[in-house]
């Protein structure tokens, strides 16, 4: 379903986009008429359905991963990172006072 909107939203966005380049090229009554009216329902429907997705996706990530590395990147940034890389003195002292 979620690529079937977004290929929608793509296609729909492609329309909008040549409506409104059809009224710029032919600056009659009628293509000014049918760009603001036709390409821009067309442009802010695909916009939605675009941002539902998009929504969709984001909720769907925080519901199986619960604001546990929002970005997806904590083991990346930590293994070029060497700061933020904990260092063995650091792991040696927290085991320590663990078994204490």
């Amino acid at each position: 379903m979620t690529r079937g909107l977004l290929i929608a939203a793509c296609v729909m966005t492609l329309i909008a986009l040549a409506l409104m380049c059809w009224s710029l090229f032919v600056p009659t009554v009628w293509p000014i008429m049918v760009a603001m009216s036709v390409a821009q329902g067309f442009g802010t429907l695909a916009f939605g359905m675009y941002g539902y997705v998009v929504f969709r996706d984001f909720r769907r990530r925080m519901v199986n991963k619960p604001k546990t590395d929002f970005l997806g990147m904590t083991k990346e940034l930590q293994e070029l990172d060497p700061i933020a890389r904990p260092s063995q003195q650091t792991i040696e002292v927290k085991k320590e006072e663990k078994a204490s």
